[in-house]
């Protein structure tokens, strides 16, 4: 390990969430919409109410057991803050996702510097999309995003209040994610009943 140099990262939790709505991967049991059924296994009309993502525990089969969807990322970066307080290794950081695509020349010297060597004399950003599905984007539209804050639109009212009410504020203000969304959740998110937008995905598994 005293030869290892460690990289953590992480992101703004409206954002993350936002990108967990869309394509959930290993955490896509915790998005599942929950109906009750009868004695006869068919789905009546009783399913789960609109924040019962957010607030509902989540449970997985690789990544354990969180009190919620904001847990896991409460639970994540307060492990990333203990494995570096920990130490160990020869260097650990912890980068911000939206530090690397605002910056990514500035991100490279840093990365450079972490791992004891001579940073490039240029840097080639990659400006398309990292991959070929999940309608991704390239660093332009991404960096857009982070400066719009668009993906606070993935969100009504009611769950922006749900997210924001578990989320740390000790690890947001760590990592200067002072989201201004959380200081009024009413006045943002989308409306009960509005369409969202198509880059927010939509729940798998809706009645089962």
């Amino acid at each position: 390990k005293r030869r290892i140099a460690m990289v953590a990262l992480v992101r703004d939790p409206l954002a993350q969430l936002a990108g967990w709505k869309k394509a959930p991967y290993k955490l896509l049991n915790c998005f599942r919409e929950k109906c009750s059924e009868d004695s006869h296994g068919l789905i009546q009309r009783n399913c789960s109410p609109p924040t019962a993502w957010v607030t509902q525990p989540c449970k997985t089969l690789k990544l354990g057991e969180f009190a919620s969807i904001p847990d896991v990322w409460n639970s994540y970066t307060s492990g990333y803050l203990r494995l570096q307080k920990l130490g160990g290794y020869n260097n650990m950081k912890i980068f911000r996702y939206e530090d690397i695509v605002m910056e990514p020349k500035k991100f490279v010297k840093s990365l450079a510097g972490l791992l004891g060597v001579d940073p490039p004399s240029e840097v080639a950003v990659v400006t398309g999309p990292a991959k070929k599905h999940g309608q991704a984007v390239g660093i332009r539209e991404a960096q857009m995003k982070i400066r719009q804050r668009s993906f606070i639109s993935c969100f009504t009212s009611l769950e922006l209040q749900a997210v924001c009410s578990r989320l740390d504020e000790s690890l947001l203000q760590i990592f200067n994610y002072s989201d201004k969304e959380c200081q009024a959740p009413q006045r943002f998110g989308s409306r009960l009943g509005v369409p969202q937008s198509p880059t927010c995905g939509k729940f798998p598994g809706r009645g089962k």
